[in-house]
C-alpha cells in the first residue's frame, strides 16, 4: 500500500531570514503532510535514515510525540480539512471522503461542485481505470472548496494581508490540494488521464502561462517505460526479503514486487502507476518549483443519539461526536473493531486501509522546525488541529472561524525568546 493514501501526518517547518518572534514573522510557512506515517515510525527507523530529513527534524525540531486525531473517521479529506481549519469534522463539515446528501438523494464526493467545471476537457476521472472509487462517485468534474463550511488558516492569512498573500495548494489528489488552499487560495491537482496539472473555473478562467508551459513540457512522460526500483541492494532494507507476500495485491497490473514497471506513457494506467510511486511526488515537486518562480509566492451510533448527545462518555462515543455533522452525517455511524475495514477498492483485495478511530490510525507525529528553534521532545497529549491555531498565533492572524485547537506554547515560547 502506497504511503500517500492513508493516515495523515503533519510536519510543519518554519523558515525565516531573521530570528523568529512576533515582530519578525516567518516569510515562509511550509506544511508537509505525509499519509500512513504512524507517530512512532520516524524514530523507530531513524538509524536507517540518511542525513537531513527526519534527522534534521529530530535534531532541530519541536517534536510532539503524543499527537492523535480526536475524531472517528481518519480518511484523507477529513484529516486534511482538520489541519486546514483547526476544527473537528462536526464543525468544518468534511465528515468523510463521500457522504449521502439528503437534499440531492445521492452520494456526493467531498469537493464536487457542478458550478465550477475543470478547465481541461477529458481530464476528469476515468471510471474505467480509476482505483480510488470515492472519486468515481462524483457526478460532475467540477471542483471547489464550497463544502468546507468554516474558514481555513489560508483564508485568514489572505484576509490579514488584504489579499496580498500568495496561497497555492498542489497535490496529486484533488481533495488534498483543494482543502489546504481553502476558499481564497489557488489549487492544482494531477490528472491521471491527461498527465497534466489541472484546476477548475472556481480558481481561474484560463490557465496561467506558467501552467501551460509546464504541461507542455510533458514532464510525466520522462517516466515512459521506466520502473520504480529499489535505490540500494535489497539486503540493506529492513524488510528487503519480505517483498513478495501472498496478501499483497497486484494494483492494476503494477506488480507485487520490485521493480514496478510504469510501461508506455500512452497506456491507460500510466498516470495511476505514477501516483502509486515516488514518481508522483517528483512530478508534484517539479510543478511546485515552477510555481515558486512566480513573483511574490510565499507560499454504529444512531444520528438521533448523536444529535441529542445521549451517549455514555466513552472513548469511541467521544470520537463519534466529534465526527458528527447534523446536516451531512448519515442515520447510522458504524465503527469497526481494530484491524477491520470496508474494502472500497472496487473488489480489489488490499492489505491495509485507513479511516478508523483506533490509535494506529489516529497517532501521528507533529513537528515544528526552523531557524532558531531548538530540539525538544513533548509527550503531553496534543492534536493535529492545534497546528492551525499555532500558525495563526505565530503569524498574527485570526484563527479559522471554527478552530478550537490550542496554541502549542512550546513553539511560541521558543519563538518569543529569540528577540
Amino acid at each position: 500500500m502506497k504511503i500517500r493514501i492513508t493516515i495523515i501526518t503533519i510536519l510543519s517547518l518554519l523558515w525565516a531570514g531573521t530570528a523568529f518572534s512576533q515582530t519578525h514573522k516567518p516569510k515562509l510557512v511550509l506544511q508537509i503532510t505525509v499519509d500512513q506515517l504512524r507517530g512512532d515510525l520516524p524514530e523507530k527507523f531513524m538509524k536507517n535514515m540518511g542525513e537531513g530529513g527526519f534527522r534534521y527534524l529530530k535534531a532541530q525540531g519541536i517534536w510532539y510525540a503524543n499527537a492523535h486525531y480526536g475524531h472517528a473517521n481518519t480518511e484523507t479529506v477529513v484529516g486534511h480539512t482538520v489541519l486546514a481549519t483547526g476544527a473537528d469534522p462536526a464543525v468544518n463539515g468534511m465528515i468523510s471522503n463521500v457522504w449521502f446528501d439528503r437534499e440531492k438523494g445521492r452520494l456526493v464526493y467531498n469537493i464536487e461542485d457542478a458550478r465550477y467545471p475543470i478547465l481541461t476537457e477529458n481530464a476528469d476521472v476515468d471510471a474505467s481505470t480509476e482505483i480510488d472509487q470515492s472519486q468515481v462517485i462524483a457526478s460532475t468534474d467540477g471542483r471547489s472548496p464550497a463544502n468546507i463550511i468554516t474558514t481555513t488558516f489560508s483564508d485568514e492569512l489572505m484576509l490579514m494581508t488584504n489579499g496580498k498573500a500568495k496561497v497555492f495548494g498542489v497535490s496529486v489528489k484533488d481533495r488534498g490540494a483543494v482543502t489546504m488552499a481553502g476558499h481564497t487560495g489557488k489549487t492544482f491537482w494531477f490528472s491521471k488521464p491527461k498527465g497534466e496539472f489541472i484546476t477548475s473555473s472556481y480558481y481561474y478562467k484560463e490557465y496561467p502561462k506558467w501552467v501551460k508551459q509546464w504541461n507542455k513540457r510533458k514532464f510525466p512522460n520522462t517516466f515512459n517505460n521506466k520502473s520504480w526500483k529499489l535505490m540500494h541492494d535489497r539486503s540493506t532494507y529492513l524488510f528487503g526479503n519480505d517483498d513478495d507476500q501472498p496478501w499483497e495485491m497486484d494494483m492494476a497490473g503494477f506488480g507485487r514486487t520490485f521493480p514496478h514497471q510504469f510501461g508506455p506513457a500512452n497506456s491507460p494506467y500510466f498516470g495511476s502507476y505514477l501516483t502509486f510511486s515516488p514518481a508522483g511526488d517528483e512530478i508534484t515537486l517539479d510543478f511546485a518549483k515552477e510555481l515558486m518562480s512566480i513573483k511574490g509566492v510565499a507560499l454504529a451510533v444512531s444520528s438521533f443519539a448523536l444529535q441529542e448527545n445521549k451517549l455514555p462518555d466513552t472513548y469511541l462515543n467521544r470520537k463519534a461526536l466529534r465526527n458528527f455533522n447534523r446536516k451531512r452525517s448519515g442515520n447510522l455511524l458504524i465503527l469497526f473493531e481494530p484491524q477491520y475495514f470496508i474494502n472500497d477498492f472496487n473488489g480489489e483485495i488490499v492489505a491495509a486501509n485507513h479511516g478508523g478511530p483506533w490509535l494506529y490510525d489516529s497517532y501521528v507525529p507533529v513537528i515544528f522546525a526552523g531557524s532558531g528553534l531548538k530540539a525538544q521532545r513533548i509527550v503531553r497529549k496534543t492534536e493535529p488541529k492545534d497546528i492551525a491555531s499555532t500558525l495563526a498565533n505565530i503569524l498574527g492572524t485570526k484563527p479559522p472561524s471554527g478552530a478550537d485547537g490550542e496554541v502549542l506554547y512550546e513553539v511560541t515560547n521558543q519563538l518569543n525568546n529569540l528577540n
